[in-house]
């Protein structure tokens, strides 16, 4: 029995050891998109970042020109040439930098597909279309006016994009505070320098799937990767299975091994028990002899507490009691049957054995000193010799039910001592015919 845990003591913490490893590495790789997208998504910031930061930088340096370099030379000097909100309308006029912002945020917007710019306020002037604020931006209003020394931003990253935007406040200088304070369609006249008039606003937006060809080479690591795995998962499988396969041949092979060594085992006892019966019925003159040895030698091997032999006696036609084993016959016991009559009879009527279990306590008991002891099993087997006829009946009474090498004594028996029975019925005939 140990030869048979060891191999499956093995497999088993082989086949622990195997499921784990294929965890961890199913694991790994399930892990590496995920670190992949968590540096896309880090990529995508950043690079929103530093585009919004640029754009700013570079809308700021564009007012700041347009301020110092363009508005700052034509306002001084008398002529033709105006700065206004409506300059496409006054020949000669130049926009203001307000204008110009939304200006060029119109450009932006047709220009660009992921960066835009707003500039707008709460305060426009009049017949112009009102500038619409999204919650973000309303907030960023407000705060703006409560500090103007910051910059709102915020950042939005969901599955299939990034958005990162940039709230500066527009503060009003003195000539903006001059004009707007002057200007007919003006809807605010109070204004003061540094005062936040609005805002402008600085966003772009990255869709991941922008970013996803610079993991090309790391994508086909991945596809590689996964093959692999799947490879050496499959070839894991392959050998576990082929190892189970041949774990359970040996173990097969390992019982067979077993059952035939039993087999001879019992064989070997079956023919041993064999030659000592046969030892013991040889010789006898008289048929009650050769019952009582046959008894004695027969019933220990066979697990037997106590038995009988009936013969056929040829006179009367009955199966007469002449042996037993550790019999006491009750005073109205009944000592020999015809045919079909009792147990014994009805064994020779139907040629073949009748086997009791769980018989009743008075049915037979056994002499065992002072006290009597009541069988479990009785078994009633005929003496059928070669031509068919049955000179005798075997009882037999257990406390257990016969093993399978003992039904295997029995069966190998019962010809050799229906054949002896016979060599002895013709001795005993030739005996009697040479006597008269």
């Amino acid at each position: 029995m140990h030869t048979d845990s060891a191999p499956q003591t093995s497999f088993s913490s082989w086949s622990k050891q195997s499921i784990v490893s294929a965890v961890l590495f199913s694991a790994m790789l399930l892990c590496l998109p995920l670190a992949v997208w968590l540096d896309l998504q880090n990529m995508s910031s950043s690079s929103a970042q530093l585009q919004t930061d640029n754009v700013k930088v570079m809308i700021n340096d564009i007012r700041a020109y347009y301020a110092n370099e363009i508005v700052a030379r034509v306002t001084p000097f008398d002529g033709k040439s105006q700065v206004v909100h409506n300059f496409r309308e006054v020949p000669g006029a130049i926009p203001n930098p307000a204008t110009m912002s939304i200006e060029l945020a119109a450009i932006f917007k047709k220009s660009q597909t992921n960066l835009s710019y707003r500039f707008i306020s709460d305060t426009p002037f009049k017949g112009r279309t009102p500038h619409a604020f999204d919650a973000w931006e309303s907030a960023a209003l407000a705060s703006l006016r409560n500090n103007p020394n910051q910059e709102i931003t915020d950042l939005q990253q969901n599955s299939t994009r990034t958005l990162y935007r940039i709230a500066t406040p527009i503060r009003m200088d003195p000539v903006c505070v001059a004009c707007h304070n002057s200007h007919p369609d003006s809807p605010k006249r109070d204004w003061q320098t540094g005062d936040v008039r609005g805002i402008q606003e600085f966003a772009v937006t990255l869709p991941a799937a922008e970013n996803l060809y610079a993991f090309k080479y790391l994508f086909i690591y991945m596809v590689c990767a996964g093959f692999l795995g799947t490879w050496f998962i499959v070839c894991l499988r392959k050998q576990a299975a082929a190892q189970v396969q041949t774990n359970q041949l040996q173990v097969s092979a390992n019982l067979q091994l077993q059952e035939a060594m039993q087999q001879q085992e019992y064989r070997s006892w079956v023919k041993n028990c064999e030659s000592q019966v046969l030892a013991a019925i040889q010789g006898h003159q008289t048929m009650g002899a050769f019952a009582q040895k046959l008894l004695s030698a027969v019933v220990p091997h066979l697990g037997g507490k106590v038995a009988a032999l009936y013969y056929l006696n040829a006179h009367s036609g009955l199966y007469e009691m002449i042996g037993s084993y550790c019999y006491r016959k009750p005073p109205d016991a009944q000592t020999y049957f015809a045919p079909g009559e009792g147990l014994v009879g009805q064994c020779v009527i139907n040629r073949s054995p009748i086997v009791l279990t769980n018989v009743p306590p008075d049915y037979l008991q056994i002499v065992a000193g002072t006290m009597d002891i009541s069988i479990g099993h009785v078994y009633m087997v005929p003496v059928i010799q070669k031509d068919g006829r049955i000179p005798a009946v075997l009882e037999m009474g257990t406390l257990a039910t016969f093993s399978q090498q003992q039904q295997w004594l029995l069966d190998e028996l019962m010809p050799l001592i229906a054949m002896n029975m016979e060599i002895l019925q013709r001795t005993m005939q030739n005996q009697a015919q040479a006597g008269t």
